[in-house]
């Protein structure tokens, strides 16, 4: 009946028999082919969120299923398990209740402000209000990522240098193993990086990279999965053979 066919009133044990051990084995081809399906599905999810210009476009948004993020998203939300879960006693990073709450006021007055970033955020002082002092890493993890997309170049590279985000990047590839791969970077001289071409998907993948680092560096190293690690090294690359 199950199947749409009705097969008779026969209730033969050995026909009842072989019918479930027929059923039980057209259920284990359909969850065979289930199983195929989703990992189609994965790979062209991996495929799609390659970055090959920047992380932050209309179509891209590289911190998403990231994670590390999905635990800064949950925490700005003032998700209070995932807070008491990272400032807990048993963490071994240095986030704590403050640090969140510092977080979440000075997001929501930057989400009010309609801009990317202004100078006097560095202080703690944003639309007027004073949320106190802010660490480069919370201040970056407060900036708001749509707005990434569409920031001219000289408003980023003001930002990341204001933010110091060469030194944070520095540190990560030191942290992550990565200095022998992206040596122009790791032995850039200057305190800023400057680009030859593509300048502003070159600062918008700094500004991942140093995002992506301040979110382990708050969290815990636990939160450094494959995905961000490649798409770390993607952003690096782009970097990398645009540095000049």
């Amino acid at each position: 009946l199950l199947n749409g066919n009705i097969h008779g009133t026969n209730m033969n044990p050995n026909n009842a028999t072989k019918k479930e051990d027929d059923d039980d084995e057209d259920d284990k081809k359909e969850a065979e082919a289930e199983d195929v399906d989703d990992d189609d599905d994965e790979d062209e999810d991996d495929e799609d969120s390659e970055i090959t210009k920047s992380p932050y476009e209309m179509t891209l948004n590289a911190e998403d299923d990231v994670s590390a993020f999905d635990q800064l998203y949950r925490v700005l939300s003032n998700d209070r398990k995932t807070i008491g879960l990272l400032t807990s006693a048993q963490s071994d990073v240095p986030f704590t209740v403050e640090d969140a709450n510092r977080l979440i006021r000075a997001h929501e007055l930057i989400q009010k402000s309609g801009i990317l970033y202004s100078q006097e955020w560095m202080a703690g002082l944003i639309r007027g209000a004073t949320v106190g002092k802010l660490t480069t890493e919370i201040l970056l993890l407060c900036l708001i990522p749509t707005r990434f997309i569409k920031a001219n170049a000289l408003v980023l590279g003001g930002m990341l240098r204001d933010v110091k985000a060469l030194d944070l990047i520095k540190e990560s590839m030191i942290k992550w193993d990565l200095c022998s791969d992206f040596p122009e970077i790791s032995e850039y001289p200057s305190k800023q990086l400057f680009f030859s071409h593509h300048k502003r998907d070159c600062f918008k993948c700094e500004v991942f990279v140093a995002r992506a680092f301040s979110c382990i560096e708050l969290f815990g190293a636990q939160f450094m999965t494959p995905t961000l690690f490649n798409k770390v090294r993607q952003c690096l690359t782009i970097m990398e053979e645009n540095v000049s």
